[in-house]
């Protein structure tokens, strides 16, 4: 972890060890962080763990934009103690970003945290050094993802620019740092709830499993002859028949069938396009690891 995320993390922890029950009035600061990866690609270290490509790949970005906002509170019992419409456009690849203030907030446990990753509306906020032009861009291709990179093994190198539409509510987040619910606002003081990106979703080859790897190799078969991968070509990839680019199925170091599983996750089609979309929409927890319910709109 960076020392930015460390600090913010710690700010955290210290407001759960303050509770109360609406004794006065506290900030919520809004963060969002791709980690480690948003910065540097893949493989990357995470807490001691090596994230990298089960077939060899490295990868870089050179641009991660998310759009997301319509950050809400609300106590177990129903009492709402925020609902903004704001929505933000930042670019994880930048690092960490502080996205806003929320001020004057009851001093509580706010059990459900919610926000959205929706395209960006005529208010979106630019954070950060985000163009303004980007975020039109968006808006109007109606996506709340732009992820461009590239990526690289034994000498070729194959560049995407993908520009994705898979909106999502996220609800009922689980706290990352101590796995309670929503977050905690301290009197007089101020707490904080990172949104943050696990990036390894977009390339994991199963959902809801933790034992997913991660794989470019049918990403890379569908490349054009310029080297550049589009995203709706992926559609030509069927998840339980994954072919190379000469057309002869993909395998495993063990020379096993290469097979995508979504799960209970519902695709709408069987292809690598959907199932990335899937994994995408996982993407989104609070402070770290925190889960959220997740509902595709």
């Amino acid at each position: 972890m960076d020392l930015h995320r460390n600090t913010m993390i710690a700010s955290s922890l210290l407001g759960l060890l303050t509770i109360g029950c609406n004794a006065g009035e506290g900030t919520l600061a809004l963060v969002a962080t791709g980690e480690d990866a948003a910065i540097g690609g893949f493989p990357v270290m995470d807490e001691g763990e090596t994230i990298e490509f089960a077939d060899g790949w490295t990868l870089e970005f050179d641009k991660y934009l998310v759009s997301f906002g319509r950050l809400s509170l609300a106590s177990a019992s129903g009492e709402v103690g925020l609902e903004s419409d704001a929505i933000y456009v930042v670019d994880l690849h930048r690092g960490t970003a502080d996205v806003d203030l929320f001020g004057d907030l009851a001093a509580q446990r706010w059990d459900q945290l919610g926000f959205e990753i929706v395209a960006p509306g005529a208010d979106a906020i630019a954070v950060g050094d985000v163009a303004d032009a980007d975020v039109q861009a968006m808006r109007e291709g109606g996506f709340n993802y732009w992820v461009v990179g590239r990526a690289s093994k034994a000498g070729v190198e194959l560049s995407f620019s993908w520009q994705l539409a898979n909106p999502t509510r996220n609800s009922q987040c689980t706290n990352g740092i101590d796995g309670t619910q929503g977050v905690v606002v301290r009197n007089s003081g101020t707490s904080t709830a990172q949104i943050t990106f696990h990036l390894e979703h977009m390339f994991w080859d199963s959902l809801g499993t933790d034992s997913a790897e991660l794989h470019f190799d049918p990403i890379a078969a569908m490349a054009d002859a310029q080297g550049n991968i589009d995203f709706d070509a992926l559609a030509g990839q069927n998840l339980t028949d994954l072919r190379d680019a000469e057309g002869n199925p993909l395998v495993d170091a063990e020379g096993n069938p290469i097979v995508y599983d979504p799960a209970s996750v519902p695709l709408a089609a069987d292809n690598l396009r959907e199932f990335i979309l899937g994994a995408v929409s996982t993407q989104g927890h609070l402070n770290g690891g925190g889960l959220c319910t997740i509902k595709r709109l």
